[in-house]
């Protein structure tokens, strides 16, 4: 009687749908700091490796005030659009040129791309000098890049695309060095992976990050938080942000030039 009774006790754990230990989706997942049980059906974030539209991705809205939040979208094939929430109007436009002769490879708009630029990037084909330009005159052309303060994105890493320095001289006159780290592995190798922004020998602030969206990126591509810096006047810090704005989507750009090459035959 004992033996029957402990088979059918069995019976019922193994077919029991409010076990402890597994739920129908696999064991909980358990939170290493906290212990905390946490739902393997939670809400995948914008790093997930699962394939998910971006449908799936909720928009950008920034938790924290100290950073100024993007969300970074497809405008077509080969340009991008930044945005203040999933759906609202481009703030900026960055042009991509890759065939065209003479053209400067990525063009920065502050609106639509029919307003003037506010700054460029040259991208080298081989091994020169990566160089971005932000502009600090009045000049308003369409044409040409007259104004624009010019300096070089350079690769600091030797076996990897992980880290990009630059320097940028402030209003003071002081020039100050950055640099653009990776943080993530690069799971698919037709995008840029996750990053941060740091300055050099002050690492412990957070100036920029770049995360990735999902692997189907219809629209959204990305989100990008710039961090506000109270210390600079108002005139100043946009023209940093214009800085931080063009370097990450100029990496964004040779990192999806590298994998054409790789693809090419």
């Amino acid at each position: 009687m004992a033996t029957m009774e402990l088979h059918k006790l069995r019976h019922r754990r193994a077919h029991s749908g409010s076990s402890s230990v597994e739920s129908d989706y696999g064991p909980q997942k358990t939170h290493s700091s906290t212990g905390t049980d946490l739902p393997s059906t939670s809400p995948p974030a914008y790093s997930d490796t699962s394939v998910i539209s971006d449908s799936d991705v909720p928009p950008p809205e920034s938790t924290d005030p100290h950073y100024k939040t993007y969300s970074v979208h497809n405008l077509d094939m080969q340009n991008i659009t930044l945005h203040a929430n999933q759906d609202g109007p481009a703030l900026y436009t960055i042009i991509n040129s890759t065939f065209t002769a003479g053209a400067h490879s990525v063009v920065l708009h502050a609106g639509p791309r029919t307003t003037p630029p506010i700054g460029a990037a040259n991208i080298s084909t081989f091994k020169g000098t990566n160089q971005f330009g932000v502009r600090t005159g009045a000049s308003t052309a369409l044409e040409g890049m007259e104004g624009m303060a010019w300096e070089e994105l350079r690769r600091t890493s030797s076996w990897t695309h992980g880290t990009y320095a630059f320097e940028w001289m402030w209003a003071d006159g002081e020039r100050r060095k950055y640099e653009w780290r990776r943080t993530s592995s690069p799971l698919m190798l037709d995008d840029q992976a996750d990053m941060e922004l740091v300055e050099k020998g002050r690492e412990g602030m957070v100036l920029a990050r770049y995360t990735r969206g999902a692997l189907i990126r219809w629209t959204v591509r990305a989100r990008l938080g710039v961090r506000i810096l109270n210390s600079e006047g108002e005139d100043e810090w946009e023209r940093w942000q214009t800085v931080v704005l063009l370097t990450v989507m100029t990496l964004v750009e040779m990192s999806r030039r590298r994998a054409r090459q790789r693809k090419s035959p």
